[in-house]
């Protein structure tokens, strides 16, 4: 008796548009143009499904180095015959069905999703469920967050039963819609395997973890650096605005009366064009830091949105 599960995590990084009132100053004319900052935030689903728990000990097999797609047909034969389920064979046969199928690049094993199925394939086996989600609330976006691995995109596919070789298992999860679409996901990169063999639920049985990934770190990164640049020309052009604000009430009291006040408004006139020409400069500088600060965030979200 097989069974199989497959699941897919998805890092959402959309725009928050947070506007920034940008003022323009020429003379003693005030006009005002508005810019937008995207903030980015980062959300990860949690999907539901539960099993009784227990304990029992359990085997371990090795996990290896990746492995390549070459020679396909005569691996296959060979893995089909073998009677020992190995994480290096389940590499293999996933990158040959990658290459076969939908002429995909082979996924690059990952020694932190490795970490993250080895995880996984000792709690199925520790605490007797078989689903995405332990008993305890834990899924697997979470071991691979664990394991050090930040992901824009994670996958999952499970396996339990008496799999006479990998082979065998493989062909049960190309069989299986879900399975197969993790498999031959193009936006993944990379892979991570566990496989052993214990007893479960009374019985002895192979059970087996993938993990596909693209890591974070892939995507074009935002200059955070940047993002507080922003905010402290923010602030220092509001300050200036209000500033140039309360000279510019000062100039209207003085704007008429006689020749001793009229100096006082050629003072207070020089003194707010001399403000104006830092405000203005300030307020160049933010358009243009806005300016790529916001390529970054497109070319951030295309990458995490596919």
């Amino acid at each position: 008796m097989h069974k199989i599960r497959s699941i897919i995590y998805i890092s959402i990084l959309g725009l928050l548009l947070a506007g920034i009132i940008v003022d323009h100053i020429e003379g003693p004319v005030l006009t005002r143009a508005l810019a937008r900052v995207p903030i980015v935030g980062a959300l990860w689903g949690t999907p539901t499904n539960f099993a009784p728990a227990s304990t029992t000990p359990i085997e371990l097999a090795a996990t290896s180095t990746n492995a390549a797609t070459a020679n396909a047909t005569s691996t296959a034969t060979a893995l089909a015959k073998s009677s020992v389920i190995t994480a290096t064979e389940i590499i293999v046969l996933t990158n040959m069905e990658r290459a076969n199928v939908a002429g995909l690049p082979p996924l690059q094993e990952n020694v932190l999703l490795d970490a993250a199925a080895a995880i996984k394939l000792n709690d199925l086996f520790k605490e007797q469920y078989f689903a995405h989600i332990s008993p305890s609330g834990v899924g697997p976006g979470d071991l691979a967050i664990e394991a050090g691995y930040n992901y824009v995109v994670e996958g999952e596919n499970l396996a339990e039963g008496d799999f006479m070789s990998t082979q065998n298992l493989m062909d049960a999860w190309m069989a299986s819609p879900g399975h197969r679409a993790n498999i031959l996901n193009d936006r993944y990169t990379n892979i991570g395997v566990a496989v052993g063999k214990g007893m479960y639920k009374g019985q002895e049985v192979w059970m087996a973890v993938q993990e596909f990934g693209k890591p974070l770190s892939s995507c074009p990164q935002i200059d955070s650096r940047l993002r507080q640049a922003i905010v402290a020309n923010q602030t220092k052009a509001t300050d200036l605005s209000q500033q140039l604000d309360s000279i510019k009430q000062a100039l209207i009291a003085t704007a008429t009366g006689t020749p001793n006040e009229n100096s006082t408004y050629n003072q207070i006139a020089q003194h707010y064009n001399d403000d104006v020409d830092i405000y203005n400069g300030v307020v160049t500088r933010l358009k243009a830091e806005i300016a790529v600060y916001n390529q970054q965030v497109e070319a951030f979200n295309a990458c995490v949105n596919g």
